[in-house]
């Protein structure tokens, strides 16, 4: 297991050979008075151990202690720590030590994360579980299901969407539905559950989940959430590696009840979802967006990256997006197999502009110190809401804005290859019909053209024998005939996943050009 590497910065080392440092932890302490010269040592960073393999390896995390140690050295390390760039750990500072305002305000306004050492042990062990490196999130979806122990309710199940059972479920619960396979725990990491889920009349549901020994032979805990016990995500701790999670729906009074996707992720609880600082969107009917952003430098632009398609869940292109300096929100789309697009409910929608405007507004940024962008599933979401932000730029690579025609084509000139899209269809329009794909490529259309792109530079990389939307480029290209847009592009021959080494390199020198161009960055700051 890959421990996580921790550098404490501080005017002694709290956590001396009495401190129970955990076996998921190494530890490296640098005293103020030591760390300017270590700075100058390795080049202006930090460095966890030198000459390993190729290159040097680097900390995930710096936490800062005794911030009133010597108020103008530290303002000086600080400042250097918070706007290295090239670097990828978070800081983390202690709030009881902090005596400058100014200083608080710096920490803040770059994001750095609170911590308490009043108790050195209860910091260590806190850090062990929530400040993990990576991100973890997996689903049971609604493709593994058992089905249901009643004869007398109808039962509809709508591909990887949801399966719905309609009618009379008695005045006590009852077991309606499970899924097939259990969920093993490892290593200690605790998780979170998320249960998306619809009811109609007076239908209730109960979340029902099973902790069983590692042989399978005992029932060592029973968990029953039911009412607002749902409204926020469940954390799970205190198990042991190999042990099973059985999961299944119990439901009583009477109507329709909808069963999504049950999301299981590796916690930070308060501190964020599948990052320190992400943050979750949630519509009306429980499904979920993911946020994260990230302040670099501070000065513009305002980057947008909007995920593409991941099985796994979590963010995309964090370290892509944190090497160009500048501010970035990253968006994800969790839903059924691996997004949905970035549509939803009207609330949905709202809340994913509301995000970025709030960032925007956060950073004190006009749109036209906005760029949108995205890969494959991610092009929509920068195409779909550029309507309503007016960035300067739009940056994609494999554009997919007829997702009708790309659920359509899975029937005819990509048998197989891209099945989720069909889910996708009915999960933003509940059906599957001919019309549904045409409703849902009128969606696209009739909000894309609603916008002003006047002042909006268009970067497109496109698949000539793309076998997902074959005429997204060239769609989007006619739109602009005879309009003054500025629409830059560059094909490759290839089908939509041929060739995603070159869509992603001229992705990234697009950035690169635009930054340095029109935001006057310096090429070594990209």
């Amino acid at each position: 297991m890959r421990k996580i590497k921790l550098i404490n910065i501080g005017g002694i080392n709290i956590f001396d050979k009495q401190i129970q440092l955990k076996n998921k932890i190494s530890y490296h302490f640098i005293s103020w008075n030591d760390v300017e010269q270590a700075l100058i040592n390795d080049d202006g960073k930090l460095i966890f151990q030198k000459n390993i393999g190729k290159s040097d390896v680097l900390p995930d995390y710096i936490l800062l202690s005794q911030l009133n140690y010597n108020d103008n050295l530290i303002h000086k390390i600080v400042e250097g720590l918070l706007n290295d760039k090239d670097t990828q750990y978070s800081i983390l500072y202690d709030k009881n030590s902090v005596s400058s305002t100014l200083l608080l305000e710096q920490l803040q306004n770059h994001d750095a994360t609170s911590v308490d050492l009043k108790n050195p042990q209860k910091f260590i062990d806190y850090f062990s579980n929530y400040f993990f490196g990576g991100q973890e999130g997996s689903k049971l979806s609604v493709g593994n299901t058992v089905g249901t122990t009643s004869k007398l309710n109808k039962i509809v199940v709508r591909g990887n969407t949801t399966v719905s059972f309609e009618g009379e479920f008695g005045s006590e619960f009852n077991q309606i539905y499970a899924w097939r396979y259990n969920y093993v725990f490892q290593e200690n990491k605790i998780i979170e559950i998320w249960l998306e889920y619809q009811t109609e009349n007076t239908a209730e549901v109960m979340l029902y989940m099973t902790r069983i020994s590692t042989n399978g032979e005992n029932i060592l805990q029973t968990i029953r959430l039911v009412g607002d016990q749902l409204k926020n995500p469940y954390i799970i701790n205190n198990f042991n590696p190999g042990e099973y999670l059985f999961c299944s729906i119990f439901a009583r009074g009477r109507g329709e009840i909808k069963i999504g996707q049950l999301h299981i992720r590796r916690s930070r609880e308060s501190l964020g979802t599948f990052f320190v600082g992400g943050k979750r969107i949630v519509s009306k009917n429980r499904q979920e967006i993911m946020t994260y952003f990230n302040p670099g430098d501070r000065k513009p632009p305002l980057n947008v990256y909007f995920s593409g398609y991941r099985s796994a869940e979590g963010f995309e292109g964090n370290f892509m997006m944190k090497s160009m300096g500048a501010p970035y929100l990253l968006i994800t789309d969790p839903r059924i197999e691996g997004g949905s697009f970035y549509m939803g409910d009207q609330d949905l929608e709202l809340k994913i502009v509301q995000t970025i405007k709030d960032t925007l507004q956060y950073l004190n940024f006009e749109s036209n110190q906005l760029i949108l962008s995205g890969l494959s599933m991610g092009t929509f979401g920068a195409f779909y809401y550029a309507a309503d932000l007016q960035p300067h730029a739009i940056i994609v690579g494999k554009p997919l804005v007829n997702v009708g025609d790309v659920a359509y084509n899975e029937h005819s000139i990509r048998p197989d290859g891209f099945p989720t899209s069909m889910d996708v269809v009915y999960n933003i329009t509940g059906g599957n019909t001919v019309a549904d794909k045409n409703l849902l490529n009128k969606r696209f259309w009739e909000k894309f053209i609603s916008g002003n792109y006047s002042n909006t530079t268009f970067r497109i990389a496109f698949m000539k024998n793309d076998d997902y939307d074959p005429t997204a480029f060239y769609d989007i290209r006619k739109i602009f005939n005879n309009k003054d847009v500025a629409v830059l592009s560059k094909g490759f021959v290839g089908r939509h996943n041929d060739n995603s080494y070159a869509i992603n390199t001229w992705f990234i020198k697009q950035y690169q050009n635009i930054l340095q161009y029109d935001f006057g960055r310096k090429e070594d700051d990209t």
